[in-house]
C-alpha cells in the first residue's frame, strides 16, 4: 500500500486507496496513510472500494520485535519521517534516471 500510495503521490493528481479496509497493515489505518503521504506529497487522496471477492482479508503484520531482537535493528524513524525520505528519494532518483543516457 505505500509503494502504490507514493508512487500516485508523485506521478498522479490524486491518490487512491484500492481497497475495502478489510487488509490488516502495521502501520496504520490505510486511508490515514494515504492521507499522510497525500500531504507530504500536495496531493488529494481518493478512496475506491472495487467489489469485494470472496477472499480471507489479507494480513501484512510482520513480527517487528522478532525483526528487532534477532537483527538487532532498532526503529527511529517516525512514520512521517520516513515517509518524506522516501519521497525525497523517489523525486531525486526519478529525475537523476531522466537525465542519465547509456554511454555510446
Amino acid at each position: 500500500a505505500i509503494g502504490n500510495f507514493i508512487d500516485d503521490g508523485l506521478h498522479l493528481d490524486k491518490i487512491t486507496v484500492k481497497g475495502d479496509g478489510s487488509a490488516i497493515r502495521s502501520y496504520m489505518y490505510s486511508a490515514e496513510l494515504a492521507g499522510l503521504v497525500g500531504r507530504i506529497c500536495d496531493k488529494e487522496v481518493e478512496i475506491m472500494q472495487p467489489p469485494k471477492p470472496n477472499l480471507v482479508p489479507e494480513r501484512y503484520l510482520p513480527l517487528v520485535s522478532k525483526a528487532a531482537k534477532e537483527l538487532d535493528l532498532n526503529l527511529f524513524h517516525s512514520l512521517e519521517d520516513s515517509i518524506s525520505k522516501t519521497v525525497l528519494w523517489h523525486r531525486q532518483f526519478t529525475q537523476a534516471s531522466r537525465s542519465w543516457s547509456p554511454a555510446q
